[in-house]
């Protein structure tokens, strides 16, 4: 039995609307190659379009050089609907969207594997090259298979030429995937700078109406964070239910555990009740580091604390809910093995989200819940976010927060506290729990955050001397504890009360204010003890 034909390393997906250009295109790309054994060649024609489907299947038979496949583009007649239609056919690491009036350097193939970092394209990568003519977007479009497979096309299918590439090069530097190839000329033959002359497909394809069209698309795509919300990718995600894994990291129970983890998990039953596929949670893991962010380690008795509660969050759920099909995980982890530990505290405590995200992902789950064991998040918000998750199948989600601080505990009025409440396991944190990419923002206040509140003021203070915030030059924690908390300063109608210090920077916790009583009413009555009078 013959070795079965290797795939091949480049994919060349070229649509074309001119069958007098098809010869010599795929003619200088494969002759341009250092290896043209590693390169195929996807050539898609529009439907109905028979003189460049004559000129392909010519090709087709005397084409000495390697593997080449001809698709037919059953969508719109652009050249949007034809990158992504050869795309869908493409087996290599690498896809580089083709078109009629790229110049390919010698040993394009060559040069684009030597790119540093070596290995690049086993990675979710895009690559700048020059192309002599647009220095701010990526015109000539060159993806890995793995980025390609994150979205299911090259350009977002809504888009019928221009402004196609303006996303593509936006999100691709939001999401921090472009690495520099721009020492390597694939030359742009544009006829807006003479390179030839305009023809009857350049000016359909740059029309004003289309130009329009993909400005006014894009705009409104930035509005929304670019939503993942149309395109083969979506279609697999809307067919599907959504399973949540919570991600909640505890090194003891500062408060309020065990009612932060029971409201969830009560609203991810109702979830999976009201939903058509049954959207639900179905795993709910603590990851318990083994030291604190100033390098102490965690304390035992907190451990088990966390322990006990992972423990009675089972009975519980078998109790009230049996069959409800949750899994309760309690994961004590080494921090030294997943973070740099040489780094600011902030950063350490980055390294392991980011460990979590891995950890969710290998176990199965693309849709990961962050929760910290001080959030409490008001009834309905795992419904709003899993509409926006159906909606826009976004990277991130955050939303704002009504932080609650002092002992007895006041709410703070205008906060700009914000947190990332929901992130895919494909997304990656780049400080804390802010992620790289373009995040999408859920309007409102919908979480209360006990972040200065525990059960007594020395465990405020101690929680935030050995915060991952300690030791940024921007807060002044030691001055806060003594001056703020210590010093009874955290009453209705103070001012200017956070940590924060950043000169020039407004105060981000403006003014505390007293509980209102529908506040009041969300909040379970073991939390009421800690809590301020009300008016």
């Amino acid at each position: 039995m013959p070795d079965p034909v290797p795939p091949p390393l480049f994919s060349l997906c070229y649509t074309t609307a001119r069958s007098q250009a098809v010869e010599s295109t795929v003619k200088v790309w494969w002759e341009r190659a250092a290896n043209p054994e590693k390169v195929e060649f996807i050539v898609c024609y529009d439907s109905g379009d028979t003189a460049t489907e004559k000129a392909i299947s010519a090709i087709l038979i005397s084409t000495q050089h390697g593997a080449l496949t001809v698709a037919q583009n059953p969508g719109p007649k652009n050249c949007v609907s034809g990158w992504n239609t050869a795309a869908h056919h493409a087996r290599g690491d690498i896809l580089i969207a083709v078109a009629d009036d790229f110049n390919p350097p010698k040993n394009w193939d060559k040069a684009l594997i030597e790119i540093n970092p070596w290995g690049w394209w086993t990675d979710e990568r895009v690559v700048w090259v020059r192309d002599g003519y647009s220095p701010d977007l990526l015109t000539l479009s060159i993806l890995t298979k793995k980025r390609y497979n994150k979205f299911g096309y090259i350009f977002y299918p809504g888009y019928q030429s221009l402004f196609c590439d303006t996303e593509f090069t936006y999100v691709a530097s939001q999401d921090r995937v472009i690495i520099d190839g721009r020492n390597l000329l694939f030359e742009h033959m544009h006829p807006d700078c003479g390179k030839r002359p305009r023809d009857d497909v350049d000016l359909t394809h740059a029309s004003s109406e289309r130009w329009k069209f993909g400005e006014t698309l894009f705009n409104y795509r930035k509005t929304l964070g670019f939503p993942l919300d149309d395109g083969p990718k979506a279609a697999e995600y809307s067919s599907k239910p959504v399973r949540y894994a919570v991600v909640v990291q505890a090194i003891r129970d500062d408060l309020c555990l065990m009612e932060v983890c029971q409201r969830l998990l009560e609203e991810g039953i109702r979830l999976r009740q009201s939903t058509e596929l049954g959207d639900r949670i179905d795993r709910l893991i603590f990851f318990v580091p083994d030291m604190q962010w100033d390098g102490a380690p965690a304390d035992i008795a907190g451990g088990r604390q966390v322990a006990l509660i992972a423990k009675q969050l089972e009975q519980w759920l078998d109790y009230k809910y049996p069959g409800a099909g949750i899994l309760v995980e309690f994961l004590p982890f080494h921090v030294k093995a997943v973070a740099d530990i040489t780094k600011e505290r902030i950063q350490i405590e980055t390294d392991c989200r980011n460990w979590y995200q891995r950890y969710c992902q290998s176990k199965g789950y693309e849709h990961c819940i962050i929760m910290d064991s001080d959030e409490f998040w008001k009834r309905g918000l795992l419904a709003r976010m899993n509409d926006m998750v159906r909606e826009r199948w976004p990277a991130t989600i955050f939303t704002g927060m009504i932080p609650v601080a002092g002992l007895p505990a006041y709410p703070i009025e205008g906060a700009r506290d914000k947190a990332t409440i929901y992130a895919r396991t494909d997304a990656t944190f780049q400080m804390c729990r802010g992620a790289y990419g373009y995040r999408h923002e859920l309007y409102g206040f919908d979480i209360f955050h006990f972040s200065a509140v525990r059960r007594t003021l020395k465990e405020i203070a101690d929680k935030h001397l050995g915060s991952g915030h300690a030791d940024d030059k921007d807060y002044a924690m030691a001055d806060w504890v003594k001056d703020t908390l210590m010093a009874g300063r955290i009453v209705p109608g103070a001012r200017d009360v956070h940590m924060f210090r950043k000169a020039g920077a407004p105060n981000v916790w403006p003014r505390v204010r007293n509980w209102k009583q529908e506040e009041l009413d969300e909040l379970p009555p073991s939390l009421i003890q800690y809590l301020g009078r009300y008016a």
